[in-house]
């Protein structure tokens, strides 16, 4: 069942998938993150965390101080990320491209 992407916050892009081995991974159909989970206990995470984005991501659609502080909170993780970064310029450049607003978008019904 798709959900909403963790790490892009796409909604319905992401999905629970197993590899050959019958391990378990999160995939997104948007962003393209995989995400490889040792045991099927360590994503008990995926079982609550896509429905508490959702709430959260429809207190910031409705409420500015705390979508200033939402969007505060990934400006703050891009530049922390950045800042750090100790490659060379041209790998630094391209965490910068343009940004998607996917928190934007309907989640798709199924």
């Amino acid at each position: 069942m798709p959900h909403r992407c963790l790490h892009c916050l796409a909604g319905s892009a992401a999905e629970v998938r197993f590899d050959k081995k019958g391990r378990p991974y999160s995939s997104c159909r948007s962003c393209g993150t995989r995400a490889f989970f040792p045991s099927i206990h360590a994503m008990r995470g995926l079982a609550v965390v896509p429905q508490l984005v959702e709430e959260s991501l429809q207190k910031r659609a409705n409420d500015d101080s705390y979508r200033r502080w939402f969007d505060g909170q990934i400006e703050q993780m891009v530049a922390t990320v950045t800042t750090s970064a100790v490659s060379p310029a041209p790998q630094v450049d391209a965490l910068h491209r343009p940004l998607i607003v996917p928190f934007d978008q309907e989640k798709k019904t199924a």
